[in-house]
């Protein structure tokens, strides 16, 4: 009954502060001067937040209510104002994600019901692709600090018609802080504290400079130390280990950015180390196994534009990684290689028409993996008995946006050739329409992904994988203060690409199996006005047929293991007085299937056999008060607490895998100190 009371006075609050009217905008207003910029982006009206100009979806500028896709953009004060710690945070409050556990401590991404962790999400950090080369997987848990980060676009939905294999069910875009948002340095720092542990301690500096020569330059550093959990991990067979001792996440990211009228060049470096003892489900006998995921990227493209109708931009990138990297050869999960990718490519734009938009693209990369020891020992294993491999990708795709009198008409494709898997084809189709505060979605999509580098090697007959996925939307400003959409989906993926290991020899499998589809809807609630703000909304997903022994739920065909149906997610901010604001954000998710502990009985190959159970349902809260210029222009502070109620907030395993839960942060109490200084000001 408490937390009721609690989440209805935030709901209540920032229902109140959306109360508030909106300051009217000058009609010659154009939001994307002020996109991403903190200081000033409090001070638009609802109408000029939707209308910013999104690009993920189709590479060029729409608003989220015309363009072809279901997407989400989150900008810095709404992050900020979340109260989220990192880019997991964040992600859990848009409609359709959680949060799973993987193997060896990793934390991974689902998304509407459907394990996305390996190469069906795609993760950009400013275009840039994060996903791991050799298994096509991403990692979460104090990765990407929300320090740098100045706004967060995703397609909730299937993006391979454009971004290709890893794009499947969805598609993040993380947008760090540019020359024209910075205009000078900004420095931030935030601490925070469990009862046993700390949670973390980070650290961000963001420089940028814009010349009247058109010269911009960019810089963005965030490193820190953290904890997944101060609680201990206890598998199937009863090990336990204590996770505030052995489970830290240490990130640092590097991203610079040099921007001279059509060129850009940028440097981005990654280098998140973690700590764990679950191994691959049984506490390892080892001391606590240092991880460590390198990545160093580096991308070159120029904007041609000989005439205001046409635009050429050839492209190149390289990106060099060791991922799932257990360096010590004494470890008994010890493993070592690395990858790169050399991609080429060229992308054309032609607007024949002032309501016709052509986009027509083609690329190529190399992909190369490599031993970085000939010790095949552990997880260690060699690419078919060589020390290395190679593969090459072509892909083209194009795009016709037609605005018509009567509907927008998106057509698009992508066709790519895998030198070892073949081919595969993904279509977009989309139909839309605003009419003034008003608007519709029609939309159709093949998606695909690819295997990995390490897909191919444990398996070489191993196929890709493909979905169909239909989607429909409507949304409607119903006032200067208030937007609601809502969209409903059906996904079906055959031949999935499914994982297996055996926990105590390590032996690791991947298969196609059999075909998993699921539905459901999505519900977005949005008010803003002069003193505040609230955003709402809520997902269901449900499982429509499963295949897939691995993902299913003995006795229970209408759940998809580890996920649950219903999520609800609220966050907002109050504008008190003057400088003083209050907010933070919620999360609840309904209950879960999934294997909680063991029976204490071994299987027939020695394994402990895990009991399924059901997970309770959980609410996790974020409260923070804080103040904008403290006795100083550009001086903020904000003090709250993480996870309110102490909810244990599980991260089960969404597949037959035989590790146990790791549960995230208990409740946290946290003190965040920035300073910007503009150089213009």
């Amino acid at each position: 009954m408490v937390r009721l009371w609690v989440v209805g006075v935030f709901l209540t609050a920032s229902w109140a502060a959306a109360q508030q009217p909106a300051e009217a905008q000058p009609r010659d207003f154009n939001p994307d001067d002020l996109i991403g910029t903190a200081h000033d982006i409090k001070d638009l009206s609802l109408e000029a937040l939707l209308d910013v100009p999104i690009s993920v979806a189709t590479k060029g500028d729409r608003d989220a209510r015309e363009t072809p896709g279901v997407v989400t953009a989150m900008n810095r004060e709404e992050i900020l104002a979340s109260g989220a710690r990192d880019l997991l945070e964040v992600l859990q409050l848009i409609p359709g994600f959680s949060f799973h556990t993987d193997v060896i401590g990793v934390v991974g991404a689902g998304f509407r019901g459907m394990w996305g962790h390996e190469g069906k999400v795609l993760l950009l950090v400013d275009g840039m692709e994060m996903n791991e080369l050799l298994y096509s997987t991403t990692q979460f848990g104090h990765e990407i600090p929300v320090h740098v980060i100045e706004r967060v676009e995703v397609i909730r939905g299937p993006g391979s018609a454009v971004y290709g294999g890893n794009a499947e069910l969805a598609v993040i875009n993380v947008i760090t802080r540019q020359a024209r948002d910075l205009k000078g340095l900004e420095v931030g720092g935030r601490y925070a504290q469990m009862s046993k542990t700390y949670a973390d301690r980070s650290f961000g500096i963001s420089a940028g400079w814009a010349f009247q020569s058109g010269l911009e330059v960019a810089v963005n550093l965030t490193t820190g130390q953290g904890h997944r959990t101060q609680s201990d991990y206890v598998d199937f067979a009863g090990g336990s280990t204590a996770m505030r001792d052995t489970g830290w996440l240490d990130p640092l990211l590097v991203n610079a950015s040099v921007k001279y009228k059509g060129l850009t060049a940028r440097i981005l470096y990654d280098d998140y180390r973690m700590g764990a003892r679950d191994g691959y489900g049984l506490v390892v006998p080892d001391d606590a196994t240092s991880q460590r995921y390198r990545s160093l990227g580096a991308d070159l493209r120029y904007r041609f534009e000989p005439t205001a109708r046409f635009q050429l931009t050839p492209y190149a990138t390289w990106s060099f990684q060791t991922p799932w990297e257990v360096a010590d050869p004494t470890n008994s999960i010890y493993y070592s290689k690395s990858a790169q990718r050399l991609r080429g490519g060229l992308v054309a734009e032609l607007n024949p028409l002032d309501d016709l938009h052509l986009l027509l693209g083609a690329e190529g990369y190399d992909d190369q993996a490599w031993l970085n020891s000939d010790q095949l020992i552990g997880a260690q294993t060699d690419f078919a008995g060589n020390r290395s491999v190679s593969y090459f990708n072509l892909a083209l795709y194009g795009q016709i946006l037609w605005d018509t009198r009567f509907v927008n008409i998106a057509v698009g494709g992508r066709y790519e050739w895998n030198s070892k898997v073949g081919a595969n084809f993904a279509p977009r189709i989309a139909l839309t329409k605003r009419i003034d505060r008003f608007h519709v979605k029609l939309l159709y999509s093949g998606a695909f992904r690819s295997p990995g580098i390490e897909n191919i090697n444990l398996n070489p007959t191993i196929q890709a994988e493909r979905m169909q996925v239909a989607e429909g939307e409507i949304g409607l400003q119903l006032s200067d203060i208030f937007f609601a959409s809502a969209n409903a989906f059906y996904l079906r993926l055959d031949k999935p690409i499914v994982y297996g290991v055996d926990p105590s020899s390590l032996a690791q499998t991947y298969i196609n199996d059999n075909s998993i589809a699921t539905s459901g809807w999505e519900l977005e609630i949005q008010a803003r006005g002069r003193h505040g703000f609230l955003r709402a909304t809520y997902s269901l997903a449900m499982p429509i047929e499963n295949g897939a022994s691995t993902y299913q739920v003995p006795g229970h065909e209408d759940q998809v293991l580890a996920f649950a149906p219903h999520k609800l997610t609220a966050m907002g901010k109050l504008r008190v007085w003057r400088g003083l604001g209050l907010g933070g954000s919620a999360v609840f998710f309904s209950e879960r299937w999934g294997y909680l502990t063991g029976t204490g009985e071994l299987d027939a190959d020695g394994n402990p056999v895990p009991r399924i159970s059901q997970q309770p349902s959980t609410l996790q809260m974020n409260l923070w008060l804080g103040y904008e210029n403290l006795g100083l222009t550009g001086l903020n502070l904000q003090a709250g607490v993480d996870n309110l109620f102490n909810a244990p907030v599980a991260f089960l395993q969404p597949y037959t895998g035989g590790h146990a839960p790791i549960y995230g942060l208990s409740r946290t109490f946290y003190l965040r100190l920035s300073y910007a200084f503009k150089s213009d000001r």
